[in-house]
């Protein structure tokens, strides 16, 4: 698993959206997912996301294949547990004998996600004659899917260990990726939907994340106004599509309203849209503040009215959680609580705090020392 690569730093950086730098427009609603053939026909006229959203209406969403700088195909696949390569040298008519083994996948029969991650994607960047892929599994537990990405500088013969795309300290639910490159650039784009705002429950919003320096650092940016309660009776799957043509990022997926009426939405968003939204980020804890360990610990933020409560976890044990604040509703302004570690009964370690208000989730990390 290409072992000859040491010291990689992935970085993630979370950014909202502001609404006015998005424009997210409804484009098709029925009760009858059926219905929605002829109802995106009669709207090709109105540009590229009509056609994408054509084309998904008559053939279901399958996995990229991605044409190197030689013209050679490429792929990556899911069967029996394990992520798998091929490729192709003569336009798809004959691939390998013998698959390459990327990753194992967990078989996890009771993965409430298992259906929407089937897929893996495949993308190449001509110009440094690499190949990407991209998938989902819950490696780290059925209540923690992730979003992972790995890349093969050698045509496919050897991969990188793979690469937390969607990491978030509280460990919640990340899956159903798409995956994307911009070939005028080499950004790598992913859209993938996540619960990572909610302590309970199964509301999910939909996210994107962009990495322009060759999947070593990614930010992520929330699409979606309104989160939606996922359930797997929904086919969310078929409406969910990430293009990108000419500079041009136009992410397409479906969810239903407050009247339970299943909706396609979409939007284009340029990467200047992306790159500026970093300056209007709300902050809710003073990053420069250190928060140390110590038997009554002070966490310090500021508060939107409305609803917050408060959780513990460990950034490396994906199955601790412990509520420490629950829900009060409050004004706006400066807050605190206090963590009492020793009423808790919890040992000298790191830690994370997370805040869920009505922004999604905020964190702050308690160092050990």
């Amino acid at each position: 698993m290409f072992k000859q690569y040491f010291g990689i730093i992935t970085l993630y950086f979370c950014v909202g959206l502001n609404p006015a730098q998005i424009v997210t427009f409804t484009v098709i609603s029925g009760p009858d997912i059926k219905t929605l053939g002829n109802s995106i026909q009669d709207k090709k006229g109105e540009g590229l996301i009509f056609h994408v959203l054509d084309s998904l209406t008559k053939n279901p969403q399958t996995p990229n294949l991605a044409k190197g700088a030689d013209g050679k195909l490429y792929t990556a696949f899911i069967k029996k547990n394990a992520l798998y390569f091929s490729r192709s040298s003569d336009g798809g008519k004959t691939w390998l004998a013998n698959d390459i083994f990327i990753d194992s996948i967990p078989k996890n029969k009771t993965n409430p996600f298992a259906k929407v991650n089937q897929l893996a994607y495949t993308v190449c960047n001509k110009s440094m004659n690499r190949i990407y892929v991209c998938w989902s599994d819950a490696k780290n537990g059925i209540k923690n899917n992730d979003v992972y990405l790995t890349y093969s500088d050698d045509g496919g013969n050897t991969w990188l260990d793979r690469i937390l795309i969607t990491f978030y300290p509280n460990h919640k639910q990340q899956f159903m990726p798409r995956f994307a490159i911009d070939n005028a650039t080499g950004y790598l784009y992913f859209l993938y939907c996540d619960q990572r705002n909610f302590a309970k429950g199964n509301l999910t919003d939909v996210y994107l994340a962009v990495s322009r320096d060759n999947g070593t650092t990614f930010i992520q940016h929330k699409l979606n106004e309104t989160a939606f309660e996922w359930k797997n009776n929904f086919s969310l799957d078929k409406y969910f599509s990430l293009v990108i043509q000419n500079g041009t990022i136009y992410p397409i997926w479906m969810q239903p309203d407050v009247k339970k009426k299943l909706v396609i939405h979409a939007t284009s968003i340029s990467d200047a849209v992306l790159i500026n939204s970093m300056n209007s980020e709300k902050i809710l804890f003073d990053k420069a503040v250190k928060h140390i360990y110590s038997a009554q610990t002070q966490i310090d933020f500021n508060q939107n009215p409305g609803a917050y409560s408060a959780y513990l976890y460990k950034a490396t044990e994906p199955s601790f959680e412990m509520l420490v604040k629950p829900e009060v509703r409050i004004k706006s302004g400066d807050r605190s609580f206090t963590l009492d570690f020793e009423k808790l009964k919890l040992p000298k370690a790191t830690y994370v705090a997370v805040v869920y208000n009505n922004l999604g989730a905020n964190y702050v990390w308690i160092q050990e020392e």
